[in-house]
């Protein structure tokens, strides 16, 4: 692929208001694109997967009632938003790509956005605390977590515990429904993305 015919338009569509990045030692031609969305899109199927496979109606009261597919679902959930910032932010994942798969990466990226149950900045800040708690597999240890974030210019009161309330009442609305029926446009938003990633292989 010709590197240069690759537009700048692909860093505008998919990073967005993400620096981008060059990895030390990185050409933009240096990144074989068939693995440039792996690590993407191995957590977007796991990520798709613990969406579809939810429990209607039997989303547990507290997080210390949570099972262990609550606590891989939420890891799952984290580690796909962790990868696609990594993506979304490396010059040379972006170049070997170019324009056209970016730009159905990240309308897809966009569907599973409007679906999930938090704003970016949330997500953001949620990411955050989990790295900082040293990337627990146990939820607890973000329940008592407390901060703010700023959306669309309005500085709002967060935590950790509301947070995944929303979370898991998200993942349990009945299939269906109106919000069971946004559900499924997340998962079907990561399953296109994993398509797209398969389409990359001869």
């Amino acid at each position: 692929m010709d590197v240069e015919a690759v537009d700048i338009a692909a860093y505008t569509c998919i990073a967005g208001d993400t620096k981008i990045r060059s990895d030390v030692g990185d050409s933009p031609a240096s990144v074989d694109r068939r693995y440039a969305l792996r690590p993407v899109s191995h957590w977007a199927y796991d990520l798709a997967r613990h969406i579809r496979e939810s429990a209607p109606n039997k989303s547990p009261q507290s997080v210390s009632r949570w099972t262990a597919e609550e606590r891989h679902a939420l890891r799952a959930f984290l580690l796909f938003e962790v990868e696609f910032d990594t993506f979304r932010s490396s010059a040379s994942r972006l170049y070997s790509l170019g324009n056209q798969v970016c730009r159905s990466v990240m309308e897809n990226y966009r569907r599973y956005e409007g679906a999930v149950p938090f704003g970016p900045p949330e997500r953001h800040w949620l990411v955050e605390q989990w790295s900082r708690a040293g990337h627990p597999n146990d939820p607890a240890a973000l329940q008592g977590s407390r901060g703010s974030v700023v959306e669309k210019g309005i500085e709002i009161d967060v935590s950790g515990g509301e947070l995944l309330r929303r979370w898991v009442d998200w993942r349990h609305t009945p299939d269906g429904s109106p919000e069971g029926d946004i559900r499924e446009q997340a998962a079907a938003a990561l399953a296109d993305i994993v398509l797209i990633a398969d389409g990359l292989w001869p």
